[in-house]
């Protein structure tokens, strides 16, 4: 525990010294609480925020309501937890397919744009297939466009906040 503890003082102080956000003689040094405020203000940041929480919204409202669907329509617990496999391939061919997006010089603005095109159609699948095991289909098309559109809003989002970049990171994230 001693050898814990220790390490963890050594980290803070480290982090303390040396990381540019928490140096001591920075120009242009800015109080969270003023920080906060201004984030509080920052219109584009609020829709950026929006966009997160709607995406995450359709992501876990599968995982929600999933094994109750899967339940209805006959399939065991199990079942559902195997439609995790699918979900993940998925995710990694929207990560993939993202990266070489942005390899070829599509903006994110233009990405979010596609992804929440695409987050559309997929609700719309799932709407109209949510009687059968088919489903899965379009919810992997929402999870391939919520894999393309959450590191686009991320990375989008504190841009302007750049100096402040980990307290606007903790900020955000509430």
């Amino acid at each position: 525990f001693s050898g814990m503890a220790l390490s963890a003082v050594v980290l803070l102080l480290a982090c303390c010294l040396l990381l540019p956000e928490t140096a001591v003689r920075r120009p242009g040094k800015i109080s969270l609480l003023s920080l906060a405020g201004k984030i509080i203000r920052d219109f584009r940041l609020w829709q950026y925020a929006l966009l997160v929480a709607l995406f995450n919204i359709l992501l876990f409202s599968y995982y929600l309501h999933g094994p109750f669907i899967f339940k209805v329509l006959g399939f065991s617990d199990t079942a559902f937890g195997f439609s995790g496999i699918a979900l993940g391939v998925a995710t990694l061919l929207g990560s993939l397919s993202n990266a070489g997006f942005l390899r070829r010089g599509v903006t994110p603005r233009r990405l979010i744009s596609f992804a929440c095109l695409l987050a559309l159609t997929g609700c719309v699948g799932i709407f109209y297939l949510r009687t059968s095991i088919w489903l899965l289909l379009p919810m992997m098309w929402l999870v391939y466009a919520y894999a393309i559109a959450i590191p686009n809003l991320l990375s989008g989002a504190l841009v302007h906040y750049q100096t402040q970049l980990g307290s606007a990171r903790a900020l955000f994230g509430l």
